[in-house]
């Protein structure tokens, strides 16, 4: 009897030591999940920056600034510009970089009013004139990705060829119908006729290696 309670307190120390290991491990996790960010932030020499519209309307976003070509890069849903982190600094070997925060996101305005694809499609446009102030690569990211195909569809002259990565197309149908969705789908077809669809990228690329690992755009 003895032996046997004797191997069950061990088994049962053993059980804290394990489960004492495993929360031991799940917080050191949660409390420094950022750091990775941090550290490849620095790396890559971003400054985190803000521009005001005339309307007072807030874009905050982070740039990696040299003489490449400029990148936009436009997260999707439920995140923040700083998600690039990991790939900002590969990416500004080629490009001159600008991830913005979309409104209701990070650091730019929050306003209901502004939680629409033709706001933040036209605000990224003048951004684009006014702050990057030259031809532009657009990439963007699920939600990202439609504006986007906004902006290469209503940008001008100033917007090269978009990047799409996981773009949700069926999101369309939540925007308004009309001219403005028909444009953006006419845009989005004609990218993909240029370049076989994959489950990594859709659209024209101009310079090929802008596709950086399994998480990049």
């Amino acid at each position: 009897m003895k032996k046997v309670m004797k191997i069950a307190g061990i088994s049962f120390l053993i059980v804290i030591v394990l489960l004492t290991v495993a929360f031991g491990f799940y917080w050191y996790r949660n409390i420094h999940w950022y750091d990775k960010y941090e550290k490849a932030l620095k790396k890559a020499g971003v400054q985190e920056k803000q521009v005001t519209l005339e309307s007072g309307k807030v874009i905050n976003y982070g740039e990696v600034a040299n003489d490449k070509p400029a990148l936009l890069l436009i997260h999707g849903q439920m995140s923040i510009w700083e998600d690039y982190a990991l790939v900002l600094s590969e990416l500004s070997k080629n490009w001159h970089i600008y991830a913005v925060d979309v409104y209701g996101h990070g650091e730019s305005s929050h306003d209901e009013s502004l939680y629409y694809l033709d706001v933040n499609g036209d605000d990224l446009i003048w951004f684009i004139d006014h702050v990057i102030g030259g031809s532009t690569v657009v990439s963007g990211h699920s939600n990202g990705a439609i504006t986007a195909a906004y902006i290469a569809a209503y940008g001008g002259g100033k917007i090269l060829p978009a990047w799409f990565w996981k773009i949700r197309r069926y999101s369309l149908q939540k925007e308004k119908a009309g001219k403005t969705a028909l444009r953006i789908w006419m845009h989005i077809n004609r990218s993909m006729s240029t370049m076989p669809p994959t489950n990594l990228s859709v659209g024209k690329p101009i310079i090929s290696d802008i596709a950086i690992g399994d998480n990049c755009l």
